[in-house]
């Protein structure tokens, strides 16, 4: 799903138009066929959620001011962020097929969450319950948790899933609550980091040793899973805390990294280099008309995220006989060649293929995309990198089935 992109159910959609803006103007909404002041209105409090320090963010005080901020939230913040979750879901499928129930606690405010699991466990687990806990602040949220898990797990089963969601909320300062008593497969950090010590690096301590806390509420085989915005200072902050959770606390990582050691991307000189993840998805009907009043130019949600464990883990490095690297950037053209940034166990690498050689087996390179898994075999290192030449082999490899490699 990471690779081939993220299918927002259209049933979930209408029941997030409805939920937002009232069953009077959710059949013009669903298909995006409002008045054009109100879909300026919707874009304008999107823009406002989106950047508070963005000058033309200011707070819209317009007629159905707070009914445009609770659309942008639901119909167009809820999805996007319901399609990056969904895609690292996917890279845990195997972790938990063939399971009847499944579990999962979430640290932090948030619909996607809670949405794209009870999703996951439907389609991609087959399960029949999925049992869903939040600990949060703010009440709205949990109320809509309820009610829309509970009319969204009624669409799963009237589609032939077998899935009832088990909701249980709580408000809590993250900080003062009591661990976790109950035990679960996923416990999801949604953008929770900033509730958590953040002032000086004594509290980004305490930050990293409340994480490996949380591991001891893990069921054999569960994951914690953090997710974070894309935005450089946070997703190098993100990159500190995966080191120190593996180096000092035991942790292991499982993804998006294919190494266990420091991440290369935090060596000296690399200070304006950070490690973000994209997803395709296939945008629902309302977020594309609102991304044309957007004049949005990129339209794949961007996020930065690490799952770790507290079991043994010795990430495969090859795959019959090629050795393993993740896409970290996009791929670059230039004159005569195709470039990227590959990270995998020789470190975080530009890497070089050019157009003279890659129409054999390193063709599937000119294709990559940002969170790739490329096995290559053959290569040579240069002072720029690695280049790739006409006897190398590309091919991209699925998590899942790279996990299936591991022994």
């Amino acid at each position: 799903m990471m690779n081939k992109g993220v299918v927002f159910p259209e049933t979930l959609e209408h029941l997030l138009i409805e939920r937002s803006l009232g069953a009077e103007r959710a059949e013009k909404a669903t298909n995006a066929r409002l008045p054009k002041r109100e879909f300026e209105g919707i874009a304008r409090a999107v823009i406002e959620l989106s950047d508070a320090s963005d000058a033309s963010a200011a707070p819209y005080k317009g007629r159905d001011a707070e009914l445009f901020r609770r659309a942008a939230q639901l119909v167009y913040m809820v999805p996007r962020a319901f399609a990056e979750l969904r895609a690292v879901l996917a890279e845990m499928e195997g972790l938990f097929s063939g399971r009847a129930e499944v579990s999962m606690l979430q640290l932090g405010d948030g619909l996607d969450g809670p949405l794209a699991f009870l999703d996951f466990a439907a389609r991609s687990l087959g399960a029949k319950a999925a049992n869903i806990s939040v600990m949060g602040s703010d009440s709205q949220t949990q109320k809509d948790i309820h009610g829309l898990a509970a009319m969204y797990g009624e669409a799963l089963r009237g589609e032939g899933f077998r899935i009832h969601p088990r909701i249980d909320t709580a408000s809590v300062d993250l900080q003062t609550a009591s661990a976790p008593r109950a035990r679960y497969d996923i416990i999801l950090l949604n953008r929770a980091l900033g509730a958590l010590w953040q002032d000086n690096d004594a509290d980004k301590r305490k930050r990293v040793g409340y994480i490996a806390a949380l591991a001891d509420s893990l069921e054999d085989g569960g994951c914690i899973v953090i997710i974070e915005p894309s935005a450089r200072s946070g997703s190098r902050e993100l990159q500190a805390l995966r080191n120190i959770a593996v180096e000092r606390h035991g942790l292991n990582i499982f993804a998006p990294c294919l190494r266990q050691g420091p991440c290369p991307m935090l060596d000296e000189g690399r200070e304006a280099e950070w490690c973000f993840s994209e997803t395709l998805w296939a945008r629902p009907k309302f977020v594309r008309k609102l991304d044309q009043f957007l004049e949005r130019k990129s339209f794949a949600p961007a996020f930065s995220y690490v799952v770790v464990s507290k079991q043994s883990a010795s990430p495969v490095q090859t795959v019959q006989g090629a050795h393993l690297f993740r896409a970290v950037g996009g791929l670059i053209q230039e004159k005569g060649k195709f470039r990227a940034y590959l990270c995998g166990e020789v470190g975080c690498v530009m890497t070089t293929l050019l157009k003279r050689h890659s129409k054999g087996d390193a063709r599937s390179f000119r294709s990559l995309r940002r969170g790739d898994i490329m096995a290559i075999d053959d290569w040579e290192k240069k002072n720029d990198g690695l280049r790739l030449h006409d006897s190398s082999r590309v091919e991209t490899v699925s998590y899942t089935h790279l996990r299936a490699h591991e022994t």
